[in-house]
C-alpha cells in the first residue's frame, strides 16, 4: 500500500527551470558580426544614383535600369513618383525634359554597414534635394530608402 504523502507530492522535475525572474530578462543575441572592412561609399555612385532617380521620375530611364542598386520598394516608390509627375505634365502640357546636374555628394556613416547620403540636383528651372540611405548588402551599397524632393 502506498503511503498519502506520496500520492499528493508534485512528480520529480527533471528540467527545472531558474528560479530567479531573470531568465526573463535576456538581452536580445548579437546579430551577425559586422566586417570591419566595409569600404566607403563611393560619392561618384551616390551622385549617380541621384541622377538616375530623377531621370526614372522624369521618365527618360525606368526603375529596372536600377535594379541592382536599389530595393524593389525604392523602385516601387520612384515608379509612383513617375506616374505623378507624368499626370502633372499631362494637365499642364508641359512637355518640357530636364537634364540635371549633381553637386557634391554628403555622405554620413551612423553605423558601419549604413551610410546616410544626400545630393542636390540642379536643373536650368530649379533644384531638387535627393536624400537616400544605404545600407552595404551582398558585398556591395544597395540603396534602400531614395525619393526625389
Amino acid at each position: 500500500m502506498r503511503s498519502r504523502a506520496h500520492q499528493h507530492s508534485p512528480p520529480p522535475h527533471r528540467h527545472r527551470r531558474p528560479q530567479s525572474s531573470e531568465h526573463h530578462l535576456q538581452w536580445p543575441k548579437p546579430q551577425d558580426p559586422v566586417p570591419d572592412d566595409i569600404p566607403e561609399p563611393p560619392p561618384r555612385l551616390v551622385r549617380n544614383l541621384a541622377v538616375r532617380a530623377f531621370e526614372i521620375i522624369d521618365g527618360t530611364r525606368t526603375a529596372a535600369q536600377l535594379g541592382p542598386w536599389i530595393t524593389p520598394l525604392v523602385a516601387r516608390r520612384l515608379e509612383r513618383l513617375r506616374a505623378m509627375h507624368e499626370e502633372r505634365r499631362r494637365v499642364l502640357g508641359d512637355q518640357r525634359r530636364s537634364v540635371p546636374e549633381a553637386g557634391p555628394a554628403h555622405i554620413t556613416r551612423p553605423r558601419p554597414n549604413v551610410a546616410e547620403a544626400s545630393v542636390t540636383l540642379h536643373t536650368a528651372v530649379r533644384a531638387y534635394a535627393v536624400p537616400m540611405r544605404l545600407e552595404y548588402l551582398r558585398r556591395r551599397w544597395i540603396a534602400t530608402s531614395l525619393t526625389v524632393l
